[in-house]
């Protein structure tokens, strides 16, 4: 009867003692993690001092599974708040990759806006001769052109006859 009675709490002690070093190990993950360092700081946990104190500790038994117990549910604590704040800076990230997104749109059109300016300011475009090419519009109404712009060589006879159509000032 007694050999029986105290081989009962072996398996009980035996799955703590398993916990246990289940503990030993998350806690020795969690301690590689870099903000772990400043999240215990603000923790309800004890100090890493007392983290390992307890991990390595002498006591055995029901008190050093107590305590490694107890250093388990602090870093399970702490574990729940760092993948918490992970959540937050995955919102974060998103939101920020949206502004990045938006702010490259923005600078692709304003660039887009840039070459519209160079092209109205930069003055003519030259020509295949390297002339200044010279502005003109389709006055002749029977060609399907009529009334758009363009630029052309300005030499009449011996140019490079090169025309380029200017689709931004409108048909008059």
């Amino acid at each position: 009867g007694k050999l029986e009675a105290a081989a009962a709490p072996a398996p009980a002690l035996e799955g703590h003692l398993l916990a246990a070093e289940a503990a030993r190990a998350r806690l020795a993950a969690l301690s590689l993690n870099k903000r772990l360092q400043e999240v215990l700081q603000r923790s309800n946990l004890s100090s890493r001092v007392a983290m390992v104190g307890a991990i390595h500790s002498s006591e055995s038994g029901a008190e050093g599974v107590d305590g490694l117990q107890a250093q388990l549910k602090g870093a399970e604590a702490l574990l729940a708040e760092l993948q918490a704040r992970k959540s937050e800076l995955g919102v974060e990230m998103t939101a920020t990759k949206g502004k990045l997104q938006e702010a490259s749109q923005e600078v692709a059109q304003l660039e887009v806006k840039l070459e519209d300016a160079k092209v109205v300011y930069s003055g003519p475009p030259f020509c295949e001769c390297g002339d200044e090419m010279v502005y003109r519009e389709v006055c002749n109404l029977a060609d399907p052109n009529w009334g758009r712009k363009f630029w052309k060589c300005p030499r009449r006879q011996g140019g490079c006859t090169k025309r380029i159509w200017d689709d931004s000032a409108g048909v008059t």
